[in-house]
């Protein structure tokens, strides 16, 4: 049996940690325990995309933080997280696995079905196989989670494209979770308070993180006290108040039943339901009588 300073790897960037993840993690923690090993997962800091054809770099389902939480929270012990600098890149498979050997004392890896690494692009189960021997590590091919029968693929990309539909309750379901940004709140031009519904305006962090369609959405926000409160959550440019000529993107929340000042404060935002489309109203009454109508159906 290997010692317990001997750690077991899985590679991946891991973005959301959804359920596919999930299940090669559980493989990863069961094939520790047999094997009296440490359970660790090899990411990266940034998407290898964004390096090799950064117009092409995916944004993000999860921030660095976030992930390694979900991440631990799945059995895994250490993250070991890399730049995927021109070294890194240029490295064959069999070079990468002995690096992580010598470096990181890493003898053993889980591969996911699909997945492959290493600037000699290997293809098939065999070739890591031999690889692998020459680095002098153990490979343990994972099996995939299939998806349900007619639907689509369980990956970060299928994901993505439900986000951007304005589909939470599918994402969710395929996360695992409801999805979640993570952002500091700033000052807006206060408008929401006079109409009665303060919002507090999220800056989401970091920039390349993945934003819903435009609309207004029910969720929840966390307070940096770890109290989850009930939200109504808006996307988009606010036309009813916003004449310029290129207005940006915001994202509002009203906390329900929250009395406080949240300036400068980190919060996680969670998109449970896309309720409506953004529209432009006539009248500041107009759009107060939307949002209590709003307010009302998250209530339920």
């Amino acid at each position: 049996m290997a010692s317990a300073s001997d750690k077991i790897a899985t590679i991946g960037t891991f973005d959301g940690v959804h359920l596919g993840h999930r299940h090669l993690l559980g493989q990863l923690v069961s094939e520790a325990r047999k094997r009296g090993m440490t359970p660790v997962v090899v990411t990266f800091r940034q998407h290898p995309l964004s390096i090799i054809a950064p117009e092409r770099a995916p944004q993000r389902l999860s921030p660095p933080l976030l992930r390694d939480k979900l991440l631990y929270d799945c059995g895994i012990n250490e993250v070991i997280e890399l730049n995927f600098t021109p070294d890194i890149r240029k490295m064959t498979a069999e070079g990468f696995m002995t690096m992580l050997r010598e470096r990181y004392g890493i003898t053993a890896l889980v591969t996911g079905y699909d997945h492959s690494f290493g600037s000699d692009r290997l293809r098939t189960p065999e070739d890591y196989r031999r690889a692998a021997e020459k680095a002098q590590m153990t490979i343990i091919p994972a099996t995939a989670l299939d998806s349900p029968p007619g639907e689509a693929p369980l990956c970060s990309s299928t994901i993505r494209k439900l986000i951007s539909g304005g589909m939470m309750e599918k994402a969710a379901a395929y996360l695992g979770r409801p999805y979640t940004i993570e952002g500091t709140v700033v000052r807006g031009k206060q408008i929401g308070r006079t109409i009665g519904f303060p919002t507090a305006n999220i800056l989401p962090e970091p920039p390349d993180t993945l934003i819903p369609v435009h609309g207004v959405y029910e969720g929840a926000v966390t307070t940096p006290d770890g109290i989850c409160h009930k939200a109504m959550i808006n996307i988009g440019s606010r036309p009813t108040v916003d004449h310029s000529e290129h207005p940006v993107t915001t994202i509002e929340a009203h906390l329900k039943n929250f009395i406080g000042d949240l300036y400068g404060l980190p919060v996680s935002v969670e998109f449970l339901r896309y309720m409506r489309p953004e529209r432009k109203f006539e009248s500041l009454d107009a759009l107060r009588r939307q949002l209590r109508e709003d307010l009302e159906n998250i209530s339920k």
